[in-house]
């Protein structure tokens, strides 16, 4: 899960929530939260964050290279 820390549609309780969430289900996940805002890899209008989206990609990138090796 990625998260913008300064998101305001997610605020920490709400994060917390789907924390819960996933581990009460049992779900393998990692929360990673990025010093952003909402929607900061949208690449359009005010919140787009270019250096958090390119730190998210790179760690998105490493996962699904550990995941799903070639």
């Amino acid at each position: 899960m990625i998260f913008g820390s300064n998101d305001p549609h997610v605020p920490s309780e709400g994060r917390d929530t789907v924390e819960h969430g996933l581990r009460a289900a049992g779900a393998k996940h990692r929360i990673q939260l990025y010093p952003a805002e909402h929607a900061f890899m949208r690449d359009e209008g005010p919140r787009f964050d270019p250096e958090c989206t390119d730190i998210a990609f790179a760690d998105m990138i490493y996962l699904f290279r550990k995941v799903f090796p070639q």
